[in-house]
């Protein structure tokens, strides 16, 4: 199937245009069948569409980068109601998420789009919140992000909620980003209200997908142990760590992203108190427009694969106060070594002494030979002598002297390559005692690994936005016609608009950081957490499987077709 799959793409370049007259003689112009792997709906809600490959979903990359978080998929199709009956895949969801037919619509006919976005987002935001539209349609969507040969395209409320990037700016985002993760949130709770006592997942119910963090105002009274006073109002409460970071302190010379985060916290206007830690981390980059355009404006941000949450605890922070006086006191002793080093280096390194020494076993043997002798002791010779290069010693010492001024150079050698090997082996502890300064044990016990990294870039007025997403041990897929690779083999996916492409950590480390709009980590429970090989419903496994066979089916048809077709024979031509 896949060589005549090849061989009918070669064919399809030379399809003569139905209906359309061509001179005799001439060359008849030539255009592509309706391919189903390139096949694209009209109508402005695109239903189900033909995809080359099922990860290649137009979405917002936040959705992309939490379509794959593991465990999610599991936990949503976990709160399906099993005698959900799903739509047909020749069907579509119109702007209300009504399931629209696209049997009933007649030629040139348009879904029912009776309500604009702003109803269609009051449906999906109004509380107490409507989820079932939203759950089914995000629930198979992610189905075939995983199970299918084909793809949705995403023209569904989970557009509606996070549109494209091509017609929003990120500026515009953190509204909308909080009413998706809401739902998710808000599924997490009913669920958690209906089973209360159970973990039906790596996502466990009680402790809700995400929990949250509070951005309170400025206290009444001082600070205490366990953090401000947690009976101050909250301003803002959101369902997963979301912090917002002002993208010019990534210019700071040795910036990772701890010292980001904290960077971050210490600007906030209100003090940041984390009551307990949530399962995902979502860093958003705040660049200005005139950061944007400023060309002598780098980027000098260090990505962490890992990092630890436990230093932003309230709870920890004497213990945080404790390491960063001892991180204080350890850089200015490392700062103090590096001039000791330097020093000397410059008055008795640069191989002056080694020189030296060679030089004076030379003269020796030259003395040696010539049978030379003048009496001067060792006390006559000046230290400016020491200081210089051996040929400019005086050729009248005699070879007793000599041995001892290079007994003394000897001495003088070892010294300061002791001092040396005593400055370095400082330092070198230092560092190491200032890299592991956070690793207390009450300080490293909730990691959180590096899930995704979000880019946009303004290339020639025109908005790019791509992502990187790990990816994880999901069971295989198969793409079309073709076997991918074990997905346990792939470390990274590089999505790019309909472009998906394996990528490994060099491909991710060559990009530009000055491209990074935010950075999502996931706690080491949700990385680590073991994957069922199939957790979909029964019933929208048949869904599945069905479509697939109807797309099987639909493209055998189409290789038949195409390779039967045979090329419209060429003018001859007469060469004298």
């Amino acid at each position: 199937d896949l060589a005549l799959a090849i061989e009918a793409s070669m064919y399809s370049q030379v399809v003569p245009r139905d209906n359309e007259p061509t001179a005799p003689g001439s060359v008849a112009p030539w255009s592509d069948p309706l391919n189903p792997l390139d096949r694209r709906r009209s109508n402005s809600d695109t239903p189900v569409a033909l995809r080359p490959d099922p990860a290649q979903v137009w979405a917002h990359p936040l959705l992309l980068a939490y379509a794959h978080i593991p465990g999610l998929k599991e936990f949503l199709w976990e709160q399906v109601d099993p005698a959900f009956e799903w739509p047909s895949p020749l069907g579509c969801w119109n702007q209300t998420g009504h399931y629209c037919s696209e049997v009933a619509l007649g030629d040139g006919a348009q879904p029912d789009m009776q309500t604009d976005e702003h109803t269609a987002m009051d449906d999906i935001v109004q509380q107490p919140p409507r989820l079932h539209c939203f759950l089914y349609e995000f629930s198979r969507l992610l189905a075939f992000f995983t199970r299918s040969k084909r793809a949705y395209i995403d023209g569904s409320l989970v557009t509606r909620i996070l549109p494209t990037s091509s017609t929003q700016s990120f500026q515009d985002e953190p509204e909308l980003l909080d009413a998706f993760v809401g739902r998710l949130h808000a599924i997490a709770s009913r669920a958690s209200a209906k089973a209360a006592d159970q973990v039906c997942s790596p996502l466990a119910a009680q402790s809700t997908f995400v929990n949250r963090f509070s951005l309170g105002p400025a206290p009444s009274s001082s600070p205490t142990v366990s953090g401000y006073d947690r009976r101050q109002p909250a301003i803002a409460t959101q369902p997963w760590v979301n912090v917002a970071i002002d993208a010019s302190l990534a210019a700071t010379p040795d910036m990772d992203v701890h010292t980001l985060i904290q960077s971050a916290l210490d600007a906030s206007t209100s003090p940041i108190t984390l009551h307990s830690i949530a399962d995902v981390l979502y860093l958003r980059l705040a660049y200005t427009p005139e950061l944007r355009t400023d060309a002598n404006w780098h980027s000098q941000l260090t990505l962490n694969p890992t990092l630890h949450l436990d230093r932003y605890l309230s709870t920890n922070r004497t213990l945080i106060d404790q390491c960063q006086a001892n991180l204080e006191q350890w850089e200015a002793e490392l700062e103090r070594l590096g001039r000791q080093r330097h020093t000397l280096f410059r008055t008795l390194g640069n191989r002056v002494v080694e020189q030296m020494l060679t030089a004076t076993s030379q003269f020796l043997a030259q003395q040696s030979q010539s049978g030379s002798a003048l009496e001067q002791t060792v006390a006559e010779v000046q230290p400016s002598v020491l200081t210089s290069s051996c040929c400019n010693l005086d050729a009248a010492l005699n070879a007793d002297t000599m041995s001892r001024t290079q007994h003394l150079l000897t001495k003088l050698a070892q010294k300061y390559q002791s001092a040396m090997d005593h400055v370095n082996q400082s330092i070198a502890d230092l560092r190491r005692r200032i890299e592991t300064v956070y690793d207390d044990p009450q300080l490293t016990q909730h990691l959180y690994r590096l899930h995704a990294i979000l880019f946009n870039a303004a290339d020639e007025g025109a908005t790019r936005s791509w992502v990187y997403v790990r990816r994880y041990g999901d069971p295989g897929t198969v793409s079309d016609m073709m076997d991918c690779a074990p997905l346990d083999e792939q470390v990274w996916w590089r999505i790019a608009g309909m472009s998906v492409e394996q990528a490994s950590e060099d491909d991710l480390l060559r990009e530009n950081t000055m491209d990074i709009h935010g950075l999502v980590y996931v706690s080491d429970r949700l990385a680590t957490a073991p994957l069922p090989s199939d957790a979909l419903p029964a019933n929208l496994a048949q869904h599945v499987a069905e479509d697939n066979e109807a797309f099987a089916v639909e493209l055998r048809n189409w290789v038949r077709h195409s390779s039967t077709m045979v090329r419209s024979p060429l003018p001859s031509i007469d060469i004298a």
